[in-house]
């Protein structure tokens, strides 16, 4: 729930620590403790954690490749593709594909 710099400072790493400890997301010297809030829910709702392969698959699906595209990359079956994608879309409670990748990116999972 937390990103620090190499370079940061003993008080820095103690104050994200005791940042992170109260829920709160702390991406230091990224982006401002507003805009982490975003990507909090990514973090604290377990549905939108996604195995690599579930991963992976919605990053190909994000770039536009087909199920079948996806399948042949992958060197698995199309059947494969679409049951792994809908228990995606299931779990996310999206009604399509293209749904389901903007919640993700929403979310901040891709």
């Amino acid at each position: 729930m937390a990103y620090l710099l190499k370079s940061s400072e003993k008080s820095e790493i103690r104050s994200t620590l005791e940042k992170v400890s109260r829920g709160l997301t702390v991406f230091t010297g990224i982006i401002d403790d507003k805009e982490a809030e975003k990507f909090r829910p990514a973090f604290t709702d377990t549905k939108y954690i996604l195995t690599s392969n579930q991963k992976e698959l919605v990053i190909m699906l994000s770039k536009g490749l087909s199920q079948q595209q996806i399948a042949e990359n992958k060197g698995t079956s199309i059947s494969t593709v679409e049951k792994t994608l809908k228990h995606v879309r299931d779990r996310c409670d999206a009604r399509n594909n293209a749904e389901l990748v903007r919640i993700l990116i929403e979310r901040g999972v891709l």
